[in-house]
């Protein structure tokens, strides 16, 4: 249970990492790694603690949690790009509902 009380501080990362892409203080191209690796941790939370199966296609990479398929990277990438409405906090809270 405790990674999930990490959720919230995932966003503020994330948020605070689109801020520095955004403002050219570090590399769009670092932009990948960060999906990369912040998709994987947020799909590991949402495994262990919603349920579910990881996905991987040529749209992304996910979890299926009762036949949805949810991409975790292409939210994480929509975020990091500046969409703020593609917090990661109210995501999960959908994945419940699933």
């Amino acid at each position: 249970m405790r990674l999930v009380r990490s959720i919230p501080k995932l966003d503020q990362i994330i948020a605070a990492l689109s801020q520095a892409i955004l403002t050219k203080k570090i590399p769009p191209e670092a932009g990948g790694d960060i999906m990369k690796k912040a998709s994987g941790f947020l799909s590991v939370v949402i495994w262990r603690n919603i349920g579910g199966g990881f996905i991987s296609s040529n749209i992304g990479y996910g979890v299926n949690i009762n036949g949805t398929n949810a991409f975790v990277y292409n939210r994480i990438g929509r975020r990091l790009q500046g969409d703020a409405s593609c917090d990661v906090t109210s995501f999960y809270e959908e994945l419940k509902k699933l």
